[in-house]
C-alpha cells in the first residue's frame, strides 16, 4: 500500500464567500472536491481512483500553462 492509502486530509482555499475543499479519508483513494459560491454549496466531485485524479490534474495543468500568445 502506498503512502496515499494511509492519508487522512482536509485542504481549503478561500477567496471572499466562495471555497474550494478536498477530502481525502484514510483507507481509501477516493476524493471529494467540494466547491461553495456565495456560501452555499455549488458542487462535487468524487475522485474514485488515481487515474481520474491524474486525468484533472492534466486539465488543471493545461488551464494554468501559460502561454505566449497571452
Amino acid at each position: 500500500m502506498s503512502k496515499h492509502w494511509y492519508a487522512d486530509y482536509t485542504a481549503s482555499i478561500t477567496n471572499g464567500d466562495d471555497k474550494l475543499t478536498v477530502n481525502k479519508v484514510r483507507g481509501c483513494n477516493w476524493a471529494d472536491i467540494i466547491i461553495e459560491t456565495d456560501s452555499l454549496e455549488a458542487g462535487e466531485i468524487m475522485l474514485r481512483n488515481r487515474e481520474q485524479a491524474e486525468q484533472l490534474h492534466f486539465m488543471l495543468g493545461q488551464l494554468l500553462e501559460r502561454r505566449d500568445d497571452e
